[in-house]
């Protein structure tokens, strides 16, 4: 099973001039965990995830000063944010690696991108690789 028979392919993407209240608010919305992050060309420039927002301590806007803090940073953009280094997989990457890679990068989610531009083709998650896994299984 590869990459490109279990990814998403109409992904939610953002743009890096968009505020970390645009992700907050897809995030939310639409109950996602990581969303991409698209260069003016429209190349994967980096992933977005709520662990990268769960580290600002966004979540946990409590008292006043928190509060204040929590919406200052929310009105800093996105590439100042995500991840720009991000693990990536090409459409014929096989699930075995799909896994492994995931694993070692220590991500729940691996952007498809095409191996010659960098365009974004599709997102598979762990919840891909889960229902792929469990899909093989009941083959077998």
């Amino acid at each position: 099973m590869r990459a490109d028979e279990i990814m998403t392919a109409d992904v939610i993407t953002l743009k890096t001039d968009q505020t970390l209240a645009d992700a907050i608010e897809v995030l939310s919305e639409r109950g996602f965990r990581h969303l991409p992050v698209l260069g003016d060309a429209g190349q994967l420039v980096g992933m977005l995830s709520d662990r990268d927002l769960r580290s600002l301590g966004i979540g946990s806007a409590i008292d006043t000063p928190t509060l204040r803090k929590a919406q200052e940073q929310l009105r800093t953009s996105v590439a100042a944010t995500m991840q720009a280094d991000v693990a990536k997989v090409t459409p014929d990457t096989e699930l075995n690696e799909l896994i492994d890679t995931m694993l070692e990068a220590g991500v729940g989610a691996l952007p498809v991108v095409d191996e010659d531009s960098d365009a974004l083709l599709g997102i598979v998650s762990y919840v891909d690789v889960l229902r792929a896994v469990r899909d093989e299984a009941a083959r077998a």
